[in-house]
């Protein structure tokens, strides 16, 4: 079995459960060691967003890389789900009602239909908590956040 290789990034915070890592400056990218996807942060000059907030276990280990790098969720404006998948989108519920929650239109639809078979809730067995998007994507949307500008692109695949 081979070790994972190392990331050319700055390790900001690495513990049992995840790793924070600087990209680049105000870019983000905390990785879960267990089965859930990464999470990105970018803060712009104007907005901050998150893609992808991992399971909801996960929850409380995101909320320490972001307070590490002085992000508490009160200033995250928008989170982007990149597609349905528990393991992309789980701890998004714990975002509503202060910030944004956006995803692809077909994403969309399914997370609000609550789609248990599309979103694989028995294979990470999350609480059964509505998510509720509040921004339908399209390809070619334009997230801007200042100094970032982040495109919509449609890319059918995994989900």
């Amino acid at each position: 079995m081979s070790e994972r290789r190392q990331s050319p990034f700055k390790t900001l915070l690495d513990s049992d459960v995840c790793t924070l890592i600087e990209a680049t400056e105000d870019v983000y990218q905390i990785r879960f060691k267990n089965r859930a996807a990464n999470a990105y942060l970018v803060r712009g000059s104007s907005r901050t967003i998150m893609i992808d907030v991992g399971l909801s276990s996960n929850y409380p280990h995101l909320l320490t890389c972001l307070q590490h790098v002085g992000c508490p969720p009160e200033k995250i404006d928008m989170v982007v789900l990149s597609h349905e998948h528990l393991d992309h989108i789980g701890a998004a519920y714990h975002f509503a009602g202060r910030s944004f929650i956006a995803a692809h239109r077909l994403a969309a639809n399914k997370i609000m239909l609550r789609d248990d078979f599309s979103m694989l809730r028995k294979m990470f067995n999350e609480p059964n908590v509505p998510i509720n998007v509040d921004i339908w994507l399209e390809e070619g949307n334009l997230l801007d956040l200042g100094n970032f500008r982040l495109s919509v692109m449609y890319t059918p695949g995994q989900a």
